[in-house]
């Protein structure tokens, strides 16, 4: 009889393991899986009105499945690209608009993966804040009043409602008067179209910039419009004097 010897042998069989197989995500998702959920602007709101172009933002928050990347407010309804200039990884809280008029501001908000959301929309009316400034030269060395005189008949884009109280003059607050000592006052006559202003002084009244006045303005005003006459210039005992100079009106809008 035979005896077979059977004999084992181990073999050992390397395996190579390649990792990065499988078509990762390209970030922002969980489990090597690509995020594209965009995300949802849940808050955003503005004042109704305003009298500058920089507005401020009252409110503007969004939600994410993985978390918010930017932020970003547009005066177009046409969504920005995730690599536009303006987005910041907090929300704003100002927005300045290109014009004044009735805008309409759009809320956006973008994640690490670029999806963008849908938008939410504030609806705001801007009137700007304009200063009128009367300029006049030629005035005596003894004046210590004047009355100017500025003509709104063929301007146009302008109000003062807001700065005139009940008994017809500007609110002082919105006049300033700019020689030393100086008091303040003005008078509009909305059926005439023409705003008288005035100022008394304890000191004499030198050359440049009498007086200041605020009002709103809408595009459109155009200060070269308003003509100015000096209708009143006084010593200090009340007695008139003659203006050998000229007057104009300047505007400074805010």
């Amino acid at each position: 009889m035979r005896v077979f010897k059977i004999m084992s042998v181990l073999m050992t069989i390397p395996i190579m393991v390649i990792s990065g197989c499988g078509g990762g995500g390209s970030g922002g998702g969980s489990g090597g899986t690509t995020d594209t959920t965009a995300p949802t602007v849940t808050g955003f709101s503005m004042p109704s009105s305003a009298t500058s172009l920089t507005v401020s933002v009252l409110s503007f928050t969004a939600t994410d499945n993985v978390g918010v990347a930017g932020y970003t407010i547009t005066e177009s309804a046409t969504p920005p690209a995730a690599s536009a200039s303006g987005w910041s990884s907090t929300a704003p809280t100002s927005f300045t608009f290109t014009a004044a008029g009735s805008k309409t501001a759009y809320a956006w908000a973008k994640d690490a993966s670029g999806n963008i959301s849908n938008s939410l929309i504030a609806s705001v009316t801007i009137t700007q804040q304009s200063t009128l400034t009367t300029s006049i030269s030629g005035i005596p060395a003894n004046a210590y009043s004047i009355k100017v005189v500025l003509d709104f008949t063929k301007a146009s884009g302008y109000d003062f409602t807001g700065y005139i109280d009940s008994s017809g003059p500007v609110n002082s607050s919105y006049i300033t008067a700019l020689t030393s000592s100086g008091i303040a006052d003005a008078h509009y006559d909305s059926v005439n179209k023409k705003l008288t202003l005035g100022v008394v002084s304890s000191n004499a009244i030198s050359d440049g910039n009498i007086m200041s006045v605020q009002f709103q303005a809408v595009p459109g005003f155009d200060a070269t419009q308003i003509t100015s006459t000096v209708t009143e210039i006084k010593n200090g005992s009340g007695v008139s004097l003659s203006i050998t100079g000229a007057t104009t009106v300047s505007e400074t809008v805010q």
